[in-house]
């Protein structure tokens, strides 16, 4: 599991290069105000709160993950991890 800090991922990258950008999400968020992306390729993040809901029923994050809707994600983009 990859953890990005919130207030990396929510604003506009200055650098060159490719990024995935997710809008309007809700993710599972650590209470060290980070989001989760496992092995680079799957954002723990949903459209749906009733869907999200069921990521933190399910118990396996660490204690003290909770929701937080964010607008806009910004997350480095390598063609590599999906090949």
């Amino acid at each position: 599991m990859k953890y990005l800090k919130i207030k990396d991922v929510v604003i506009p990258p200055t650098q060159a290069g490719f990024f995935m950008i997710l809008t309007d999400r809700w993710w599972v968020v650590t209470s060290e105000e980070e989001i989760m992306v496992y092995k680079n390729t799957s954002p723990q993040c949903n459209k749906e709160h009733s869907i999200a809901l069921t990521f933190i029923g399910n118990k396996r994050y660490p204690e003290g993950c909770r929701l937080i809707y964010l607008p806009i994600v910004y997350l480095d983009h390598n063609c590599n991890d999906y090949i």
